[in-house]
């Protein structure tokens, strides 16, 4: 697209620079890979129950949620320990992994973590 083709009201805020591409085309720009993981965890609190949760902080939601302001549920139970935690590369497959758990009855999710407590 040429700066040249756009409509007037875009001529004045547009900056030609942006419009430039490098030598080599796209492919020579190295854009700094920012990874970001999310956590999926569960936590068991004082009164045997369990709450589900994803995060891209684990050690400070962790945090947060001993301090009592990490959920309103954990403010209320008590959060005691992580039992259960697993890492996604997408906020879209932690969520989706969230939600199955959140899903399963209290005795499903305490075979599956029995031996993570």
């Amino acid at each position: 697209m040429c700066h040249a083709s756009l409509p007037n009201r875009f001529k004045r805020t547009l900056n030609p620079r942006l419009l430039d591409l490098p030598k080599g085309g796209l492919n020579e720009v190295s854009l700094p890979a920012k990874a970001k993981n999310y956590y999926v965890y569960v936590l068991s609190c004082e009164d045997g129950t369990f709450y589900t949760g994803y995060t891209t902080s684990l050690e400070r939601r962790i945090r947060l949620h001993k301090k009592g302001r990490g959920a309103r549920y954990t403010h209320a139970h008590g959060a005691v320990k992580v039992i259960h935690r697993e890492v996604f590369a997408t906020r879209s497959e932690a969520m989706r992994r969230e939600r199955q758990i959140k899903r399963l009855t209290h005795e499903q999710k305490a075979r599956l973590f029995r031996g993570n407590q």
